[in-house]
Protein backbone atom coordinates (compact mmCIF):
# COMPACT_ATOMS: atom_id res chain seq x y z
CA UNK A 1 0.00 0.00 0.00
CA UNK A 2 1.20 3.45 -0.84
CA UNK A 3 1.00 6.35 0.88
CA UNK A 4 -0.58 9.13 0.10
CA UNK A 5 1.41 11.85 -1.54
CA UNK A 6 0.00 15.02 -1.65
CA UNK A 7 -0.32 15.84 2.40
CA UNK A 8 1.53 19.08 3.64
CA UNK A 9 4.02 18.46 6.29
CA UNK A 10 2.07 19.86 9.33
CA UNK A 11 -0.48 16.86 8.18
CA UNK A 12 1.87 14.41 8.21
CA UNK A 13 3.18 16.09 11.47
CA UNK A 14 -0.31 15.85 13.22
CA UNK A 15 -1.01 12.26 11.69
CA UNK A 16 2.29 11.27 13.12
CA UNK A 17 1.36 12.68 16.44
CA UNK A 18 -2.16 11.58 16.60
CA UNK A 19 -0.65 7.88 16.46
CA UNK A 20 1.17 8.31 19.76
CA UNK A 21 -1.67 8.66 21.98
CA UNK A 22 -4.84 8.90 19.76
CA UNK A 23 -5.88 12.38 20.86
CA UNK A 24 -7.08 14.95 17.57
CA UNK A 25 -6.51 17.75 19.93
CA UNK A 26 -3.07 17.04 21.54
CA UNK A 27 -1.76 16.05 18.15
CA UNK A 28 -2.70 19.00 16.38
CA UNK A 29 -0.86 21.38 19.13
CA UNK A 30 2.01 19.41 18.66
CA UNK A 31 2.09 19.49 15.20
CA UNK A 32 2.03 23.69 15.30
CA UNK A 33 -1.52 24.51 15.47
CA UNK A 34 -2.54 27.12 17.76
CA UNK A 35 -3.94 26.05 20.77
CA UNK A 36 -6.99 28.24 20.94
CA UNK A 37 -8.10 26.22 17.34
CA UNK A 38 -6.58 22.90 18.12
CA UNK A 39 -9.56 21.26 19.70
CA UNK A 40 -11.41 22.13 16.33
CA UNK A 41 -8.90 21.67 13.76
CA UNK A 42 -7.84 18.12 15.13
CA UNK A 43 -11.32 16.25 14.54
CA UNK A 44 -11.56 18.69 11.22
CA UNK A 45 -8.21 16.96 10.41
CA UNK A 46 -9.43 13.73 10.98
CA UNK A 47 -12.35 13.40 8.98
CA UNK A 48 -10.57 14.22 6.12
CA UNK A 49 -10.67 11.18 3.67
CA UNK A 50 -6.83 11.59 2.68
CA UNK A 51 -5.98 11.61 6.32
CA UNK A 52 -8.03 9.32 7.50
CA UNK A 53 -6.34 7.16 4.78
CA UNK A 54 -2.84 7.90 5.72
CA UNK A 55 -3.36 6.97 9.85
CA UNK A 56 -4.77 3.64 8.42
CA UNK A 57 -1.72 2.88 6.91
CA UNK A 58 0.66 3.80 9.38
CA UNK A 59 -1.63 1.90 11.52
CA UNK A 60 -1.25 -1.12 9.35
CA UNK A 61 2.81 -0.86 9.28
CA UNK A 62 3.05 -0.67 12.97
CA UNK A 63 0.49 -3.26 13.30
CA UNK A 64 3.14 -5.30 10.91
CA UNK A 65 6.30 -4.15 12.46
CA UNK A 66 5.22 -5.60 15.90
CA UNK A 67 3.29 -8.16 14.32
CA UNK A 68 0.41 -7.44 17.13
CA UNK A 69 -2.70 -7.59 15.59
CA UNK A 70 -6.01 -6.70 17.46
CA UNK A 71 -7.18 -10.25 17.18
CA UNK A 72 -3.70 -11.72 19.01
CA UNK A 73 -4.26 -9.34 21.87
CA UNK A 74 -7.90 -10.19 22.43
CA UNK A 75 -7.02 -14.07 21.88
CA UNK A 76 -4.48 -13.35 24.49
CA UNK A 77 -6.46 -11.68 27.11
CA UNK A 78 -9.03 -14.42 26.50
CA UNK A 79 -6.61 -16.97 27.79
CA UNK A 80 -5.28 -14.71 30.20
CA UNK A 81 -8.68 -14.82 32.03
CA UNK A 82 -9.26 -18.15 31.86
CA UNK A 83 -5.93 -19.02 33.31
CA UNK A 84 -6.34 -16.45 36.14
CA UNK A 85 -10.03 -18.11 36.66
CA UNK A 86 -8.49 -21.63 37.52
CA UNK A 87 -9.02 -22.04 41.06
CA UNK A 88 -6.39 -23.84 43.15
CA UNK A 89 -7.01 -25.49 46.49
CA UNK A 90 -5.89 -24.11 49.54
CA UNK A 91 -3.73 -26.23 51.35
CA UNK A 92 -3.15 -26.42 55.07
CA UNK A 93 0.22 -26.83 56.84
CA UNK A 94 0.02 -30.75 56.55
CA UNK A 95 -0.75 -30.22 52.89
CA UNK A 96 -4.25 -31.38 52.80
CA UNK A 97 -7.06 -29.64 51.20
CA UNK A 98 -8.79 -27.12 53.60
CA UNK A 99 -12.01 -26.63 50.92
CA UNK A 100 -10.95 -23.67 49.93
CA UNK A 101 -9.98 -22.32 46.87
CA UNK A 102 -8.23 -19.25 45.35
CA UNK A 103 -8.11 -17.93 41.94
CA UNK A 104 -6.39 -14.57 40.70
CA UNK A 105 -9.23 -12.25 40.98
CA UNK A 106 -7.45 -9.09 39.63
CA UNK A 107 -5.69 -10.25 36.75
CA UNK A 108 -9.09 -11.89 35.73
CA UNK A 109 -10.78 -8.87 36.57
CA UNK A 110 -8.49 -6.77 34.65
CA UNK A 111 -8.28 -8.67 31.55
CA UNK A 112 -11.99 -8.97 31.38
CA UNK A 113 -12.88 -4.70 31.78
CA UNK A 114 -10.23 -4.88 29.06
CA UNK A 115 -12.26 -7.07 26.81
CA UNK A 116 -15.21 -5.16 28.08
CA UNK A 117 -14.22 -2.16 26.84
CA UNK A 118 -13.46 -3.16 23.74
CA UNK A 119 -16.69 -4.83 22.75
CA UNK A 120 -18.17 -1.31 24.38
CA UNK A 121 -19.85 -2.96 27.27
CA UNK A 122 -19.19 -0.36 29.65
CA UNK A 123 -20.57 3.14 29.65
CA UNK A 124 -17.89 5.86 30.64
CA UNK A 125 -19.30 8.66 29.99
CA UNK A 126 -21.73 9.45 32.91
CA UNK A 127 -23.96 13.02 32.32
CA UNK A 128 -24.78 14.34 35.33
CA UNK A 129 -26.78 17.27 35.38
CA UNK A 130 -27.31 19.51 38.55
CA UNK A 131 -28.33 23.12 39.04
CA UNK A 132 -26.25 23.89 42.13
CA UNK A 133 -28.68 27.24 42.31
CA UNK A 134 -30.69 27.60 45.08
CA UNK A 135 -33.96 27.32 43.08
CA UNK A 136 -32.91 24.20 41.02
CA UNK A 137 -31.96 22.92 44.86
CA UNK A 138 -35.41 23.78 46.05
CA UNK A 139 -36.84 22.24 42.39
CA UNK A 140 -34.82 18.86 43.04
CA UNK A 141 -36.24 18.46 46.87
CA UNK A 142 -39.41 19.63 45.53
CA UNK A 143 -39.49 17.07 43.28
CA UNK A 144 -37.71 14.02 45.44
CA UNK A 145 -41.14 14.56 47.57
CA UNK A 146 -43.30 13.64 44.81
CA UNK A 147 -44.86 17.02 45.05
CA UNK A 148 -45.13 17.20 48.33
CA UNK A 149 -43.56 20.76 49.22
CA UNK A 150 -43.69 20.43 53.57
CA UNK A 151 -39.50 19.35 53.65
CA UNK A 152 -39.14 22.31 51.03
CA UNK A 153 -41.21 24.67 53.36
CA UNK A 154 -39.21 23.98 56.21
CA UNK A 155 -35.92 23.85 54.34
CA UNK A 156 -37.06 27.18 53.21
CA UNK A 157 -38.55 28.29 56.77
CA UNK A 158 -35.55 27.37 58.52
CA UNK A 159 -37.75 24.67 60.42
CA UNK A 160 -36.46 21.18 60.52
Amino acid sequence: MNLPKNLTAKQKLFCKNYLIDLNATQAAIRAGYSKKTAHVIGPENLEKPILREYIQLQLKNKEKKVDISAEWVLENLKELCERCMQKTAVLDAQGKKTGVWRFDSRGANKSLELLGRYLSLFSENINHKFDFTFAGMMKALSEENNGSSSRTDNFVSGRN
